[in-house]
């Protein structure tokens, strides 16, 4: 059996400011680290042309060509999290999700559609090219970038996108489907052949350039999945798929903890699961990191696990070796 991954994706835990108070991320045993989340600027909200500001959450990291001095040290600190001995890829994540009700919600693959119609077809030499290539520069530590496409699945612009990031040099590629939106193939493109689809154009320009889908199963991925080994089961021979869950997390929302959240026992139990109704698993991540470091929002509920024992907060090495028992 290959060697089980083993991802996570991590927000502002690895972010410039808070990295350094974190050199054991590199050496728990996470294999993949995904460095979440990037966005792209729109005009609508920010008054500048498409693409000219790059985002890491809500930070400004490139503007109009030019990087922020508070990142230009970043790369050295990731690249000692990945020397420091399990971390074998990173990845940038572009996207996300949220509430397409709040006007703030994640937009960016909706601005990629827009640059690419407003560019007569293409992408190049657009503000976002000119800034990719600087992040790309900046960040020689990433093996590739992460598509969390979760608004806005319009097929000719994502394959673009995907095609330039590869261009820059970003040249590994997994995309990140999640499972609500894709189980209607009622609403087209946002189906479950937008992912395979993508798949398939990306062939025309990078054979073996897109590596993984890294299926966010809690939100009901499996039924994507069994789509994906029926129409391309070459691919799930060679372990294609990172199972997702999710850390534990309190949900101020609904008021109690997150139904799809899960302790450790939990991600090893729903990996076995998985295992028996998939092919091509070849291990789990989790979204996302920062959870495990940071109390929920409004500081009382902790990160308990189980749910009769708020005292238990579940560590990194905690969930790597979930992982792994999953794996077994």
């Amino acid at each position: 059996m290959t060697e089980p991954r083993i991802g996570v994706y991590a927000c502002d835990i690895v972010g410039p400011e808070n990295i350094a108070n974190h050199s054991d991320i590199g050496t728990v045993g996470w294999t993949d680290l995904i460095v979440s989340l990037f966005h792209i600027s729109d005009k609508e909200r920010y008054g500048d042309p498409d693409g000219k500001i790059l985002f890491f959450n809500g930070h400004e990291i490139i503007n109009d060509k030019q990087i922020k001095q508070s990142f230009v040290g970043w790369n050295n600190s990731l690249q000692a999290l990945k020397d420091s001995g399990k971390i074998k890829k990173v990845f940038l994540s572009f996207g996300g999700g949220g509430d397409p009700r709040d006007p703030d919600h994640v937009r960016d693959f909706l601005t990629i559609k827009n640059l690419y119609t407003d560019n007569g077809g293409k992408l190049a030499n657009t503000l976002l090219a000119q800034n990719l290539k600087l992040l790309r520069d900046l960040l020689p530590v990433a093996d590739g970038v992460d598509m969390d496409c979760e608004e806005t699945y319009d097929p000719d612009s994502f394959d673009a996108f995907c095609n330039l990031c590869y261009e820059t040099g970003f040249k590994e590629i997994t995309y990140a489907p999640f499972g609500l939106p894709i189980l209607d193939p009622s609403k087209g493109p946002d189906s479950l052949d937008f992912w395979t689809n993508a798949l398939n154009k990306s062939l025309d320009w990078g054979k073996g350039v897109v590596t993984r889908f890294n299926l966010q199963q809690y939100a009901d991925a499996g039924e994507f999945a069994k789509h994906l080994a029926k129409f391309s089961p070459w691919l799930i021979l060679d372990d294609f798929i990172l199972s997702g869950d999710l850390t534990r997390a309190y949900n101020p929302n609904i008021g109690a903890w997150d139904p799809t959240s899960s302790c450790p026992p939990e991600v090893t139990s729903r990996l076995l699961e998985r295992r028996t109704q998939i092919n091509g698993v070849v291990g789990g991540f989790l979204w996302n990191l920062d959870l495990i470091f940071v109390p929920d929002k409004d500081g009382t509920h902790g990160k308990a696990c189980p749910p009769d024992k708020p005292t238990v907060d579940p560590s990194m090495a905690d969930y790597v070796s979930a992982i792994l028992a999953g794996m077994q």
